[in-house]
């Protein structure tokens, strides 16, 4: 009976215990020291543009004006022109050679050479000292050993959309275009990403799927 007794109370101490939530570790992701555009600084001017896919207009009278340092989230459903218009100040700004502009568009997997591995797709000169840095680059976004040193081909979607953000990050951008970012950082509850450097945030212009937190970080909205 006494043991019977003690069997009962540790199953209703079991069923009253909170299981310890799930802890995502801290995702870092760090820009090289750059010169930081200048607030005053036009990155881009748009007056009265036309948004078009072939003969289809998607916006008329399209209007922004765009300052160093802003940020910027694109906010609309599926097919309103999000990565069309992305495509369009890439295409304006990779010409401008006074700013330094990358570009992550949804297709990346495309443009990624799948036999290499994540070092070899990063390296330069491959000394020792670079793959040392390197490797240090891909653990912080919680690259393992053996994923370093395996083909593209073999990682997951988020991991291989991981290592391209980070392969333009190297570039040492001023400007970044994200489409779709949310879904390399999908918004895990515990789940943090930092990205920074020994100056300032690069800018970026990104077209999420956003959430009323997201919405708030954004210093501008175009829907």
């Amino acid at each position: 009976k006494s043991l019977l007794s003690q069997e009962k109370r540790y199953e209703r101490e079991f069923q009253s215990m909170t299981s310890q939530p799930y802890d995502e570790e801290i995702i870092n992701l760090h820009f090289p020291s750059l010169t930081p555009l200048s607030p005053q600084k036009r990155v881009l001017l748009l007056d009265q543009e036309e948004l078009t896919i072939g003969d289809r207009v998607l916006v008329k009278n399209l209007s922004l004006t765009l300052q160093g340092q802003e940020k910027i989230g694109i906010i609309g459903s599926n097919g309103v022109g999000k990565s069309t218009f992305l495509k369009m100040i890439w295409e304006i700004l990779r010409k401008n050679e006074s700013i330094r502009t990358a570009y992550m568009p949804q297709d990346y997997t495309e443009r990624l050479p799948l036999t290499q591995t994540p070092v070899q797709f990063l390296q330069h000169s491959g000394d020792r000292e670079e793959i040392n840095t390197i490797q240090l680059h891909l653990a912080s976004l919680n690259f393992t050993y053996s994923e370093m040193h395996h083909p593209i081909s073999e990682l997951s979607g988020g991991q291989q959309g991981k290592l391209f953000l980070l392969q333009l990050v190297l570039t040492s951008p001023q400007f970044l275009l994200l489409d779709e970012p949310i879904v390399i950082f999908p918004p895990l509850p515990n789940q943090k990403f930092v990205a920074y450097s020994q100056t300032t945030q690069a800018d970026w212009l990104q077209s999420p799927t956003i959430g009323p937190s997201s919405k708030k970080s954004a210093k501008k909205s175009i829907v």
